[in-house]
Protein backbone atom coordinates (compact mmCIF):
# COMPACT_ATOMS: atom_id res chain seq x y z
CA UNK A 1 0.00 0.00 0.00
CA UNK A 2 1.52 3.29 -1.10
CA UNK A 3 2.22 5.82 1.65
CA UNK A 4 1.32 9.49 1.38
CA UNK A 5 4.99 10.44 1.12
CA UNK A 6 5.14 8.55 -2.16
CA UNK A 7 2.20 10.55 -3.46
CA UNK A 8 3.93 13.80 -2.50
CA UNK A 9 7.23 13.06 -4.22
CA UNK A 10 5.42 11.86 -7.33
CA UNK A 11 3.16 14.92 -7.56
CA UNK A 12 6.16 17.18 -7.05
CA UNK A 13 7.81 15.59 -10.08
CA UNK A 14 10.83 14.37 -8.12
CA UNK A 15 10.14 10.72 -8.95
CA UNK A 16 7.93 9.12 -11.56
CA UNK A 17 5.03 6.83 -10.76
CA UNK A 18 7.13 3.79 -11.74
CA UNK A 19 9.99 4.90 -9.49
CA UNK A 20 7.68 5.42 -6.53
CA UNK A 21 6.10 2.01 -7.05
CA UNK A 22 9.55 0.41 -7.30
CA UNK A 23 10.64 2.03 -4.04
CA UNK A 24 7.44 0.90 -2.34
CA UNK A 25 7.96 -2.66 -3.56
CA UNK A 26 11.47 -2.66 -2.11
CA UNK A 27 10.22 -1.24 1.19
CA UNK A 28 7.46 -3.86 1.46
CA UNK A 29 9.72 -6.76 0.46
CA UNK A 30 12.46 -5.94 2.96
CA UNK A 31 10.41 -4.46 5.78
CA UNK A 32 12.06 -1.04 5.63
CA UNK A 33 10.71 2.48 5.47
CA UNK A 34 9.58 3.90 2.16
CA UNK A 35 11.91 6.85 2.86
CA UNK A 36 14.78 4.39 3.25
CA UNK A 37 14.04 2.87 -0.13
CA UNK A 38 14.04 6.32 -1.75
CA UNK A 39 17.33 7.27 -0.15
CA UNK A 40 18.76 3.84 -0.88
CA UNK A 41 18.27 4.51 -4.58
CA UNK A 42 21.07 7.05 -4.32
CA UNK A 43 19.29 9.90 -6.08
CA UNK A 44 18.07 11.88 -3.08
CA UNK A 45 19.75 12.45 0.26
CA UNK A 46 18.23 12.18 3.73
CA UNK A 47 18.60 15.92 4.19
CA UNK A 48 16.98 16.74 0.85
CA UNK A 49 14.04 14.45 1.64
CA UNK A 50 13.56 16.07 5.06
CA UNK A 51 13.69 19.54 3.51
CA UNK A 52 11.18 18.46 0.88
CA UNK A 53 8.74 17.21 3.54
CA UNK A 54 9.22 20.42 5.52
CA UNK A 55 8.49 22.58 2.50
CA UNK A 56 5.56 20.63 1.08
CA UNK A 57 3.81 20.00 4.39
CA UNK A 58 4.76 23.42 5.79
CA UNK A 59 5.97 22.02 9.09
CA UNK A 60 9.12 22.54 11.18
CA UNK A 61 12.32 20.61 10.48
CA UNK A 62 14.47 19.19 13.27
CA UNK A 63 18.19 19.25 12.37
CA UNK A 64 20.71 16.68 13.66
CA UNK A 65 22.10 19.14 16.23
CA UNK A 66 18.70 19.39 17.91
CA UNK A 67 18.23 15.60 17.88
CA UNK A 68 21.58 15.26 19.63
CA UNK A 69 20.29 17.41 22.51
CA UNK A 70 16.96 15.67 23.13
CA UNK A 71 16.54 14.72 26.77
CA UNK A 72 15.76 11.04 27.46
CA UNK A 73 13.04 12.19 29.87
CA UNK A 74 11.29 13.95 26.98
CA UNK A 75 11.72 11.07 24.54
CA UNK A 76 10.47 8.47 27.02
CA UNK A 77 6.88 9.66 26.78
CA UNK A 78 6.67 7.13 23.92
CA UNK A 79 7.75 3.51 24.07
CA UNK A 80 10.91 2.21 22.44
CA UNK A 81 8.73 0.03 20.19
CA UNK A 82 6.66 3.00 18.98
CA UNK A 83 9.76 5.10 18.32
CA UNK A 84 11.44 2.39 16.27
CA UNK A 85 8.33 1.13 14.49
CA UNK A 86 7.38 4.57 13.17
CA UNK A 87 10.82 6.22 13.35
CA UNK A 88 9.60 9.09 15.49
CA UNK A 89 10.95 10.83 18.58
CA UNK A 90 9.43 13.49 20.85
CA UNK A 91 11.90 16.38 20.98
CA UNK A 92 10.00 19.00 23.00
CA UNK A 93 6.87 19.41 25.09
CA UNK A 94 5.88 22.93 26.05
CA UNK A 95 3.81 24.04 29.02
CA UNK A 96 0.65 24.09 26.91
CA UNK A 97 1.07 20.35 26.27
CA UNK A 98 2.19 20.74 22.65
CA UNK A 99 4.51 17.89 21.69
CA UNK A 100 6.91 18.36 18.78
CA UNK A 101 7.46 14.99 17.13
CA UNK A 102 10.49 14.45 14.88
CA UNK A 103 9.47 12.12 12.04
CA UNK A 104 11.23 10.58 9.07
CA UNK A 105 7.81 10.34 7.39
CA UNK A 106 5.59 13.22 8.58
CA UNK A 107 2.70 11.86 6.49
CA UNK A 108 2.43 8.87 8.87
CA UNK A 109 -0.85 9.93 10.48
CA UNK A 110 -1.15 6.60 12.29
CA UNK A 111 2.03 7.40 14.21
CA UNK A 112 0.72 10.86 15.09
CA UNK A 113 -2.53 9.42 16.42
CA UNK A 114 -0.71 6.73 18.41
CA UNK A 115 1.57 9.29 20.08
CA UNK A 116 -1.34 11.66 20.74
CA UNK A 117 -3.42 8.91 22.36
CA UNK A 118 -0.54 7.75 24.54
CA UNK A 119 0.65 11.17 25.67
CA UNK A 120 -2.63 13.15 25.59
CA UNK A 121 -0.67 15.95 23.89
CA UNK A 122 -1.33 18.05 20.80
CA UNK A 123 1.21 16.59 18.36
CA UNK A 124 3.14 18.91 16.05
CA UNK A 125 4.78 17.02 13.20
CA UNK A 126 8.37 17.93 12.29
CA UNK A 127 10.51 16.49 9.49
CA UNK A 128 13.95 15.08 10.19
CA UNK A 129 16.71 12.90 8.76
CA UNK A 130 16.81 9.14 9.19
CA UNK A 131 20.36 8.47 10.39
CA UNK A 132 20.56 11.10 13.16
CA UNK A 133 17.05 10.19 14.28
CA UNK A 134 18.08 6.56 14.74
CA UNK A 135 21.11 7.68 16.73
CA UNK A 136 18.88 9.82 18.95
CA UNK A 137 16.38 7.01 19.53
CA UNK A 138 19.21 4.65 20.44
CA UNK A 139 20.71 7.18 22.88
CA UNK A 140 17.38 8.05 24.53
CA UNK A 141 15.41 4.80 24.40
CA UNK A 142 17.79 2.00 23.49
CA UNK A 143 18.52 -0.11 20.43
CA UNK A 144 15.76 -1.37 18.18
CA UNK A 145 13.92 -4.53 19.27
CA UNK A 146 15.07 -7.55 17.22
CA UNK A 147 11.88 -7.66 15.16
CA UNK A 148 12.36 -4.00 14.17
CA UNK A 149 16.11 -4.00 13.65
CA UNK A 150 16.07 -4.34 9.84
CA UNK A 151 17.56 -1.27 8.17
CA UNK A 152 18.26 -0.09 4.66
CA UNK A 153 21.94 -0.86 5.17
CA UNK A 154 20.99 -4.54 5.11
CA UNK A 155 19.33 -4.17 1.72
CA UNK A 156 20.88 -3.69 -1.69
CA UNK A 157 18.55 -1.29 -3.45
CA UNK A 158 18.61 -1.61 -7.19
CA UNK A 159 15.58 0.19 -8.63
CA UNK A 160 14.35 -1.08 -11.95
CA UNK A 161 14.40 2.47 -13.29
CA UNK A 162 17.01 5.19 -12.96
CA UNK A 163 15.95 7.80 -10.42
CA UNK A 164 16.27 11.39 -11.59
CA UNK A 165 18.20 13.83 -9.48
CA UNK A 166 15.97 15.82 -7.17
CA UNK A 167 15.41 19.32 -8.60
CA UNK A 168 17.05 22.30 -6.95
CA UNK A 169 13.81 23.36 -5.33
CA UNK A 170 14.06 20.40 -2.97
CA UNK A 171 17.25 21.91 -1.55
CA UNK A 172 15.88 25.44 -1.41
CA UNK A 173 13.65 24.98 1.63
CA UNK A 174 14.10 27.60 4.37
CA UNK A 175 16.83 27.28 6.96
CA UNK A 176 16.08 25.16 9.97
CA UNK A 177 14.93 25.86 13.41
CA UNK A 178 16.38 27.89 16.23
CA UNK A 179 15.43 27.29 19.87
CA UNK A 180 12.28 29.11 20.90
CA UNK A 181 10.58 29.98 24.17
CA UNK A 182 7.86 27.55 25.23
CA UNK A 183 5.21 30.25 25.51
CA UNK A 184 4.16 30.04 21.87
CA UNK A 185 2.89 26.97 20.06
CA UNK A 186 4.10 25.16 18.07
CA UNK A 187 7.39 25.34 19.97
CA UNK A 188 9.44 23.83 22.74
CA UNK A 189 12.73 24.18 24.54
CA UNK A 190 14.74 22.65 21.71
CA UNK A 191 12.99 23.24 18.40
CA UNK A 192 11.06 25.89 16.52
CA UNK A 193 10.16 26.27 12.83
CA UNK A 194 12.56 27.91 10.36
CA UNK A 195 12.77 31.62 9.75
CA UNK A 196 11.47 32.96 6.48
CA UNK A 197 13.13 35.06 3.84
CA UNK A 198 11.39 38.42 3.66
CA UNK A 199 11.67 40.77 0.70
CA UNK A 200 10.81 44.39 1.36
CA UNK A 201 8.09 45.80 -0.93
CA UNK A 202 8.79 48.40 -3.57
CA UNK A 203 7.93 51.99 -2.70
CA UNK A 204 4.32 52.62 -3.61
CA UNK A 205 1.30 54.73 -2.89
CA UNK A 206 -0.11 53.16 0.23
CA UNK A 207 -3.66 52.48 1.26
CA UNK A 208 -4.74 54.68 4.20
CA UNK A 209 -4.64 51.63 6.49
CA UNK A 210 -2.36 49.11 4.82
CA UNK A 211 0.52 49.27 2.44
CA UNK A 212 -0.74 47.84 -0.83
CA UNK A 213 -0.38 49.72 -4.08
CA UNK A 214 -3.62 51.47 -5.03
CA UNK A 215 -3.02 51.10 -8.75
CA UNK A 216 -5.22 48.01 -9.10
CA UNK A 217 -8.68 48.46 -10.52
CA UNK A 218 -11.66 47.23 -8.46
CA UNK A 219 -12.06 43.49 -8.97
CA UNK A 220 -15.06 42.83 -11.25
CA UNK A 221 -15.45 39.38 -9.70
CA UNK A 222 -16.17 40.92 -6.32
CA UNK A 223 -19.79 41.83 -7.10
CA UNK A 224 -20.55 38.24 -8.11
CA UNK A 225 -18.82 36.96 -4.97
CA UNK A 226 -20.86 39.24 -2.72
CA UNK A 227 -24.08 37.89 -4.21
CA UNK A 228 -22.95 34.32 -3.62
CA UNK A 229 -21.94 35.11 -0.03
CA UNK A 230 -25.40 36.53 0.65
CA UNK A 231 -26.99 33.38 -0.78
CA UNK A 232 -24.71 30.92 1.05
CA UNK A 233 -26.45 28.79 3.67
CA UNK A 234 -23.57 26.94 5.34
CA UNK A 235 -19.99 27.55 6.46
CA UNK A 236 -18.52 25.06 4.01
CA UNK A 237 -19.88 27.09 1.11
CA UNK A 238 -18.49 30.28 2.63
CA UNK A 239 -15.02 28.75 2.92
CA UNK A 240 -15.06 27.54 -0.68
CA UNK A 241 -16.17 30.93 -2.00
CA UNK A 242 -13.49 32.67 0.03
CA UNK A 243 -10.71 30.32 -1.07
CA UNK A 244 -11.79 30.40 -4.71
CA UNK A 245 -11.82 34.20 -4.76
CA UNK A 246 -8.46 34.74 -3.08
CA UNK A 247 -6.95 31.82 -4.98
CA UNK A 248 -7.29 33.89 -8.16
CA UNK A 249 -4.85 36.46 -6.81
CA UNK A 250 -2.57 34.49 -4.50
CA UNK A 251 -0.67 31.23 -4.89
CA UNK A 252 -1.34 30.17 -1.27
CA UNK A 253 -4.31 30.94 0.95
CA UNK A 254 -4.79 29.76 4.52
CA UNK A 255 -7.85 30.32 6.73
CA UNK A 256 -7.14 30.36 10.46
CA UNK A 257 -9.76 30.06 13.20
CA UNK A 258 -9.36 32.60 16.00
CA UNK A 259 -10.71 31.80 19.44
CA UNK A 260 -9.55 32.66 22.98
CA UNK A 261 -6.20 33.99 21.91
CA UNK A 262 -5.32 31.07 19.63
CA UNK A 263 -5.12 30.64 15.87
CA UNK A 264 -5.62 27.18 14.34
CA UNK A 265 -5.43 26.09 10.73
CA UNK A 266 -8.85 25.44 9.21
CA UNK A 267 -8.86 25.46 5.39
CA UNK A 268 -6.36 26.17 2.64
CA UNK A 269 -5.88 26.61 -1.09
CA UNK A 270 -2.66 26.01 -2.99
CA UNK A 271 -0.91 22.80 -3.91
CA UNK A 272 -2.19 19.36 -2.97
CA UNK A 273 -0.55 19.40 0.45
CA UNK A 274 -2.07 22.65 1.75
CA UNK A 275 -4.99 20.96 3.49
CA UNK A 276 -2.59 18.65 5.29
CA UNK A 277 -0.54 21.63 6.41
CA UNK A 278 -3.59 23.57 7.59
CA UNK A 279 -4.41 20.94 10.20
CA UNK A 280 -1.03 21.31 11.93
CA UNK A 281 -0.76 25.06 12.46
CA UNK A 282 -1.47 26.42 15.92
CA UNK A 283 -0.38 29.79 17.30
CA UNK A 284 -0.85 31.71 20.52
CA UNK A 285 -1.63 35.36 19.73
CA UNK A 286 -2.10 36.93 23.13
CA UNK A 287 1.26 38.73 22.94
CA UNK A 288 2.13 41.57 20.54
CA UNK A 289 2.66 40.38 16.96
CA UNK A 290 1.44 41.22 13.48
CA UNK A 291 -1.39 38.71 13.99
CA UNK A 292 -2.47 40.26 17.28
CA UNK A 293 -2.28 43.73 15.73
CA UNK A 294 -4.48 42.81 12.76
CA UNK A 295 -7.00 41.05 15.00
CA UNK A 296 -7.13 43.99 17.41
CA UNK A 297 -7.47 46.65 14.70
CA UNK A 298 -9.86 44.66 12.54
CA UNK A 299 -8.10 46.02 9.43
CA UNK A 300 -6.21 44.07 6.72
CA UNK A 301 -2.44 44.20 6.38
CA UNK A 302 -0.39 43.90 3.20
CA UNK A 303 3.39 43.93 3.48
CA UNK A 304 6.41 41.90 4.59
CA UNK A 305 6.19 39.44 7.45
CA UNK A 306 7.89 40.93 10.52
CA UNK A 307 10.42 38.75 12.32
CA UNK A 308 10.29 40.44 15.73
CA UNK A 309 8.23 37.89 17.66
CA UNK A 310 8.33 34.13 18.15
CA UNK A 311 4.79 33.87 16.78
CA UNK A 312 5.80 35.56 13.53
CA UNK A 313 8.93 33.45 13.10
CA UNK A 314 7.07 30.24 13.93
CA UNK A 315 4.29 30.95 11.44
CA UNK A 316 6.75 31.87 8.69
CA UNK A 317 8.54 28.57 9.24
CA UNK A 318 5.34 26.56 9.43
CA UNK A 319 4.22 27.76 5.99
CA UNK A 320 7.58 27.02 4.43
CA UNK A 321 8.88 30.60 4.33
CA UNK A 322 7.35 33.85 3.12
CA UNK A 323 8.91 35.73 0.21
CA UNK A 324 7.70 39.19 -0.70
CA UNK A 325 4.52 40.66 0.72
CA UNK A 326 1.80 38.77 2.52
CA UNK A 327 -1.84 39.62 3.07
CA UNK A 328 -3.59 39.20 6.43
CA UNK A 329 -7.35 39.75 6.42
CA UNK A 330 -9.41 39.72 9.62
CA UNK A 331 -13.02 38.60 9.21
CA UNK A 332 -15.04 40.72 11.62
CA UNK A 333 -18.39 40.02 13.22
CA UNK A 334 -20.22 42.33 15.63
CA UNK A 335 -18.12 41.41 18.65
CA UNK A 336 -15.20 39.24 17.48
CA UNK A 337 -12.72 38.31 14.75
CA UNK A 338 -13.45 34.59 14.30
CA UNK A 339 -11.30 34.18 11.17
CA UNK A 340 -7.92 35.43 10.00
CA UNK A 341 -6.90 34.87 6.39
CA UNK A 342 -3.29 34.60 5.21
CA UNK A 343 -2.39 34.85 1.50
CA UNK A 344 1.02 34.86 -0.24
CA UNK A 345 2.51 35.47 -2.74
CA UNK A 346 0.40 37.80 -4.87
CA UNK A 347 0.16 36.67 -8.48
CA UNK A 348 -2.00 39.59 -9.65
CA UNK A 349 -2.58 43.20 -8.50
CA UNK A 350 -4.37 43.55 -5.18
CA UNK A 351 -7.22 46.03 -4.77
CA UNK A 352 -7.53 47.14 -1.12
CA UNK A 353 -11.16 48.16 -1.57
CA UNK A 354 -12.09 44.64 -2.68
CA UNK A 355 -10.25 43.11 0.26
CA UNK A 356 -11.98 45.45 2.72
CA UNK A 357 -15.37 44.60 1.28
CA UNK A 358 -14.59 40.89 1.27
CA UNK A 359 -13.73 41.05 4.96
CA UNK A 360 -16.96 42.84 5.80
CA UNK A 361 -19.11 40.54 3.65
CA UNK A 362 -17.60 37.38 5.13
CA UNK A 363 -18.28 38.70 8.63
CA UNK A 364 -21.88 39.50 7.73
CA UNK A 365 -22.37 36.05 6.22
CA UNK A 366 -20.89 34.31 9.28
CA UNK A 367 -23.18 36.23 11.60
CA UNK A 368 -26.19 35.35 9.47
CA UNK A 369 -25.36 31.64 9.25
CA UNK A 370 -23.96 31.07 12.74
CA UNK A 371 -24.68 34.11 14.88
CA UNK A 372 -23.45 32.51 18.11
CA UNK A 373 -20.63 30.25 16.92
CA UNK A 374 -17.43 30.37 14.93
CA UNK A 375 -16.67 27.94 12.08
Amino acid sequence: MRCELGTLVQRAGIFSKAQVEEAQTIADAHGILFAEALVGGGQITEEALARFAQRKLMIPRVPPAVLARVEPSTASCVTRETAWQHHVLPVAIDRRNNLTLAMVDPTDIRAVKEVAERTHCYVIRAATQLTPLRAAITRCLGVAPPQLAQTASDVVVRPATTFRRAPATVHDAPSTVAPARATVAPTGPSVAPPQATVVKPRASVGHPRWGVTDGAAPDPALAALLLRLRAASDQGTLMKLLLDFLGRGFARVLVLLHSRGELRGHAARGDDTMKIAATGIRLIVRRPSIFASVIKSGHPYFGPMPQNDDTERIFAGAVGGISGNMLLVPVRTADAVPLLIFANPAISPVDPRSIDRLSEAMGEALERISPHTTP
